[in-house]
């Protein structure tokens, strides 16, 4: 259970990130190497988390540093 509230407070704040930065889900897709927005839709709404090897990525591509 705690998985599952972990994954929906990460895909929140990842969503929040990618609206303040004015990216459409298909624009992060494709910036990460996706055919498809449902992966990052998926994401945001908690359903999976998302990848370790593109949270470097997210960070990037919403300007964040380590530190947020």
């Amino acid at each position: 259970m705690k998985s599952k509230f972990a994954h929906i407070i990460v895909g929140r704040y990842l969503k929040d990130q990618r609206v303040q930065s004015n990216l459409t889900q298909s624009q992060v897709a494709q910036s990460l190497g996706y055919t498809s927005p449902q992966f990052i839709s998926n994401i945001e709404r908690g359903l999976c988390s998302a990848p370790v090897k593109h949270l470097r990525g997210f960070l990037k591509l919403y300007n964040l540093s380590t530190d947020e």
